[in-house]
């Protein structure tokens, strides 16, 4: 299942970054801030389980807009934002955190460690310039931060005891 979900989420970033990266000179950035980011969805943004399907779609729908704000919102971000194409990288993000996460089969430790090493092969095959993976990286954990706290804070609280670790 993990390496699904890294593997989803890197097929549509390598290759938006891929053609980015020939399109635009590289930049230097400071380190990300935290994944769990001063970002606070309302409560009523997370499906709950007694919705019905069209319901828990339009829950979906609002908590993608929600953390499209907030990616949109951070300068540091607004590079991946673009080479990941905004929003359908947020779906998928979204999508697939609260899904493994869901499965009960996964910790947030595995899930990082896994995407590391997905995010570590890309930088080695080199369609990648390995600034840009950094950035995907940052990205990419805010999005997870985002997506816990706006569609699954059920695992909110595993979040906050892996970033404390």
């Amino acid at each position: 299942m993990l390496k699904h979900f890294a593997g989803r989420l890197l097929l549509s970033a390598s290759i938006a970054l891929a053609v980015t990266s020939c399109q635009q000179p590289s930049a230097t950035t400071s380190p990300a801030p935290s994944v769990a980011a001063s970002f606070s969805p309302k409560a009523s943004e997370s499906p709950k389980a007694s919705e019905s399907p069209k319901a828990s779609t339009t829950a979906n729908s609002e908590a993608i807009k929600t953390i499209d704000v907030a990616a949109k919102a951070n300068p540091e971000y607004a590079e991946m934002y673009e080479a990941t194409k905004g929003a359908e990288y947020i779906s998928i993000v979204e999508q697939e955190t609260c899904k493994t996460m869901d499965s009960g089969k996964v910790t947030f430790k595995q899930l990082f460690e896994e995407l590391e090493k997905a995010f570590e092969n890309q930088g080695e095959k080199k369609s990648i310039p390995d600034d840009k993976v950094e950035k995907l990286k940052n990205y990419t954990g805010f999005l997870i931060g985002a997506s816990v706290q706006a569609s699954c804070p059920k695992h909110l609280g595993a979040l906050k005891e892996f970033l404390g670790s």
